[in-house]
């Protein structure tokens, strides 16, 4: 270790001729032999915060991004060094960037009054039962919760649940999701779980059949869903129909003083017909989709999408004599659902108006 040390301290003296990457090679650093070894790391994160000590931002940059070594050890032993020698403030600009801020600044100030011999009660209790047994009993129950529900954790916290989405798998026999929970201290967690698909989820989506049964307990209809057409939202309608029409060659099929429909797929509607929706996405306006579907059992559709999408759907609304809601799917596009008509018997189905 003293070896190492004189090492650090050659660079240190040698200032701004020194290069970091010689000084740090010849501590081992990028030796796959010995380059985690807990001396290395010591001595790299010395000498990095000692030749940085008056630039704190730029040692942990230059700590973060040695490539090769155990970056991110001694990235952490370096920015801890920085610090204690400079204070925090250059940290701040970050703070806002840094999942869980909260919830680790509270973690290093219940360390801080440990190390002081301010005990305090903590909050986490251990569990009653065995941990393997617990975790299979959390998990189990987080299949079944809805969005917002709040959940007691293996560890004695509660968790509220933020987010549930599907998780894309590579078998048609697999079927994932990814949960995203808030503990009551302030941290997040991401929880995935894959596990066979009961054999009629494997049937297509979109099939005719309206009322099949899932998991044979008779109370979650299945909802037949078809494409109806895609809506582009544009800030020129005119400019926008001039080159769909007039420089792509897609016919007019119909328009109105708000929309102008291409070949019965899609349509272009005007700024104001999705200004409802600005108030609920992240950002202010930018050119998104409107994607239409119908559904044979629009309730059973709704209330999936709530359970999936927390507070970013309308109510269940009546339109021209028909049920649709709108939602918002993970790119902030606009999905409408509409309810599907019933089908009529016999000659030629006439147009239906599109607003």
């Amino acid at each position: 270790m003293l070896a190492l040390l004189e090492t650090s301290r050659v660079g240190i003296d040698a200032g701004a001729i020194s290069v970091d990457s010689h000084v740090l090679a010849d501590l081992g650093c990028f030796d796959r032999s010995v380059r985690g070894s807990g001396t290395i790391c010591a001595a790299a994160a010395v000498y990095l915060a000692s030749k940085y000590a008056p630039d704190p931002q730029n040692g942990l940059i230059e700590a973060a991004n040695l490539i090769g070594a155990d970056t991110d050890t001694i990235a952490c032993m370096v920015g801890g060094l920085l610090g204690i020698i400079a204070g925090i403030e250059w940290l701040q600009r970050y703070r806002n960037q840094l999942q869980d801020e909260q919830y680790i600044t509270e973690l290093t100030q219940r360390l801080e009054r440990l190390e002081f011999g301010q005990f305090l009660n903590s909050p986490i209790g251990p569990s009653a039962a065995k941990p393997i047994t617990a975790v299979d009993h959390f998990l189990d129950r987080l299949r079944h919760e809805p969005s917002n529900a709040i959940l007691d954790l293996p560890d004695g916290r509660k968790a509220s649940i933020k987010e549930v989405v599907p998780v894309q798998t590579h078998s048609p026999n697999l079927q994932g999701r990814q949960w995203t929970l808030r503990t009551e201290d302030g941290q997040s967690l991401y929880i995935k779980k894959f596990e066979r698909k009961p054999k009629i989820d494997i049937q297509e989506t979109g099939a005719s059949e309206s009322n099949v049964k899932v998991g044979g307990n008779g109370k979650s209809p299945r909802s037949g869903v078809k494409i109806k057409a895609v809506k582009l939202i544009v800030q020129n309608l005119e400019r926008s129909r001039w080159f769909y029409h007039e420089v792509l060659g897609l016919k007019v099929a119909r328009e109105s003083k708000t929309l102008v429909n291409f070949g019965g797929i899609i349509s272009i509607i005007s700024r104001e017909h999705g200004i409802e929706f600005e108030s609920i996405v992240s950002e202010g306006f930018r050119t998104r989709s409107i994607i239409c579907l119908e559904s044979t059992n629009l309730q059973a559709c709704y209330d999936r999408v709530r359970s999936f999408i927390e507070a970013k759907s309308t109510s269940v609304q009546e339109r021209s004599g028909r049920k649709v809601f709108r939602c918002i799917d993970p790119d902030e596009n606009i999905v409408e659902v509409f309810e599907s008509l019933p089908e009529k018997s016999g000659g030629p189905k006439p147009e239906r108006k599109t607003e």
